[in-house]
């Protein structure tokens, strides 16, 4: 079986005259007559936030078309955050909301997204908001993001956040500044150390469409020096034979921070330069711990539009 049909109404706006050849007989449909048709019926959430995404904790209406006037003109129920344009819909594993696995407290997950062109950011943030490992924060991103089949292997759609242009990462530090207020941010981002060592090696975007000469040109290294892949793990000695392995493996897996001080200045480093001495936000950051910044496609909201199947 097909589609389900409705018989929908439409309503002429001018009169139309069928001649019916060679029975010499016409009819007339006046002005405001009605017609009865069929037509494909489609699922149309609340869509509060006019993102084009729509509330799936409330039923649909099955209609022919957008029920303009009750605000149900989303094609689907995926939308992560119905009272913020800026958050998409859930096509990966997960929804912002749930970045960061939180143990039972009072206060939620805090998170704010921004839409630049064709991208997508989601941070997590605040004091009330746990802080992680970059490991976590690149595992959470691409469980948000999604991911696609490419020759029978499904790769991420997303990943902790790059930068093409300047404009894209001034969109994000303006957002996040919007967020935290006067508070500071450490935010991991796709910044990954390439060397054979922790002393020999360079920082540079995980993607190969972002600028490496970015980095620098963008924000300065927060106290004038680029850190070294010790400074994420200072517990870990390169000089005992027996950290080896772990510091071969962490260096492959940490990612530099972008960071919000208190004067107001961003600049990358590790989370600790976050810090403020003397101040309650002391101990807020540690070396490994931080926030994180993602990015993804912006997913296409017709890719997601639902239809009602027949029994």
């Amino acid at each position: 079986m097909g589609a389900t049909l409705w018989e929908g109404v439409v309503r002429l706006t001018i009169a139309l005259t069928l001649i019916l050849a060679g029975c010499g007989s016409s009819w007339t449909i006046r002005k405001d007559s009605e017609l009865a048709v069929g037509c494909v019926l489609s699922n149309f959430y609340l869509d509060s936030d006019e993102d084009g995404w729509g509330d799936g904790s409330e039923p649909p209406e099955q209609a022919c078309e957008a029920i303009r006037e009750e605000n149900r003109t989303a094609s689907n129920g995926r939308d992560c955050d119905e009272g913020d344009p800026d958050i998409t819909g859930l096509v990966g594993a997960l929804c912002p909301a749930n970045l960061i696995t939180v143990q039972p407290t009072d206060t939620a997950i805090q998170y704010a997204g921004v839409l630049f062109d064709e991208s997508e950011f989601v941070f997590v943030f605040g004091q009330s908001t746990q802080t992680q490992r970059y490991t976590v924060g690149d595992i959470a991103c691409e469980g948000w993001a999604g991911a696609d089949p490419v020759d029978e292997t499904w790769i991420a759609r997303g990943q902790l956040a790059t930068f093409g242009s300047e404009a894209e990462l001034d969109a994000v530090k303006s957002r996040i500044e919007d967020a935290v207020g006067d508070s500071v941010y450490a935010g991991f981002i796709g910044i990954e150390w390439e060397g054979s060592s922790v002393d020999s090696g360079s920082w540079s975007w995980v993607d190969e469409e972002s600028s490496d000469t970015l980095i620098e040109q963008a924000m300065d290294w927060c106290g004038g020096v680029a850190p070294s892949p010790l400074d994420f793990f200072p517990n870990l000695n390169p000089d005992n034979p027996d950290h080896a392995p772990a510091i071969n493996q962490e260096m492959q897996r940490v990612r530099i921070a972008m960071i919000l001080e208190d004067n107001g200045q961003w600049c990358l480093g590790v989370p600790s330069d976050a810090v403020m001495e003397g101040d309650a936000m002391d101990g807020l950051y540690t070396h490994t711990l931080g926030h994180f910044v993602c990015k993804r496609t912006k997913p296409n909201v017709a890719d997601y539009t639902e239809s009602v199947q027949s029994e």
